[in-house]
């Protein structure tokens, strides 16, 4: 190639005046055969489905919100504010987003973010014909009621009327679920996080991994924080991951409990685990969710398991050897 700046490839959603913009089109880049393919998404449109990869990519996400299940690259680049998520439950089906990469990298104003994206809140969009928080297995049955925050690894807080929060599950070492929705008897609730589970040789994280929960409004309990797994070869950057539970509109309700958040790791290079939050969600009236659980473990090392936050008690689940 002489001269040619591939940057002038556009496949951009057409623009709209009311931020009705389409969604990005993908730009794949054929290098020479020495060389490892790259695949661009670039634009800020409204979300695109991306492709199934074979696993040699470099992709890159640029200033788009970008939609995907399964990712397995070579190398996935999200920079200049893109967002990463996983299409949104609904009453059959729940979704996870799966990353397989050599290298993962998220700028400063980048993130994945699968907050909300899990078991639907009552009243809450598909899940409208009914008052109580959709949980595991994807069915009210056992879900919160009313006023009541959604559980994962922390307890939903309970609401000003019929105090039942759907009881936590999953296991703390190995975040494997998307999280519940809150109660509601009025209004919408709040949905669960949803699920991220990453496996890289190097991640930098300079932006966020977000599950939070999803707020709720004025008569409805927040979700419940979803959940985030990471194992790394080496984890570095001065970035942040959350999986806590989402807040209320009133004092009525009672906050979504925190979710799970698991770290393996071999090597660190200047990351704080200070950053990984799973609070319970906040509320106008101490009706915090209580918080969920934080699992780091370093190649060769104790592991430690972290519960922080100032919710309603948190049930501690069972241990083998570890610091808490």
């Amino acid at each position: 190639m002489q001269e040619f700046d591939l940057a002038q490839l556009s496949a951009e959603g057409g623009d709209t005046a009311a931020s009705r913009n389409g969604a990005s089109g993908e730009r794949s880049l054929c290098n020479r055969p020495a060389g490892a393919p790259t695949m661009v998404v670039r634009g800020n449109g409204r979300e695109t489905p991306l492709p199934a990869t074979q696993g040699d990519e470099h992709l890159i996400l640029d200033n788009a919100l970008v939609s995907a299940t399964n990712i397995n690259v070579s190398r996935l680049v999200l920079t200049n504010g893109a967002v990463l998520t996983h299409p949104g439950a609904d009453t059959v089906v729940e979704h996870r987003l799966l990353i397989t990469a050599n290298t993962l990298t998220i700028s400063t104003n980048s993130r994945i973010d699968v907050s909300a994206r899990g078991y639907l809140g009552g009243l809450r969009d598909g899940n409208a014909a009914n008052a109580a928080g959709r949980t595991l297995g994807n069915t009210t049955v056992g879900g919160s009621l009313r006023r009541n925050g959604g559980s994962y690894g922390g307890v939903g807080g309970f609401g000003s009327a019929e105090a039942f929060a759907n009881a936590v599950y999953g296991s703390f070492r190995d975040p494997n679920e998307v999280g519940s929705g809150g109660g509601s008897d009025s209004d919408p609730a709040g949905n669960g996080g949803g699920l991220v589970r990453i496996s890289v040789e190097t991640l930098n994280l300079e932006g966020q991994i977000l599950a939070n929960g999803g707020a709720a409004s004025t008569w409805g309990g927040g979700g419940s924080g979803g959940g985030i797994k990471i194992t790394a070869g080496t984890l570095s950057g001065g970035g942040s991951m959350q999986a806590i539970g989402g807040s209320t509109g009133s004092g009525q309700p009672g906050g979504g409990g925190g979710g799970r958040i698991a770290v393996y790791y071999g090597a660190m290079q200047e990351f704080d685990l200070a950053q990984l939050s799973a609070e319970g969600g906040d509320t106008a009236a101490s009706r915090n969710g209580a918080s969920g659980t934080i699992f780091v473990q370093q190649t060769g090392q104790a592991p430690t398991m972290v519960v922080r936050g100032n919710g309603r008690e948190t049930p501690l689940p069972a241990t083998q050897e570890m610091s808490i």
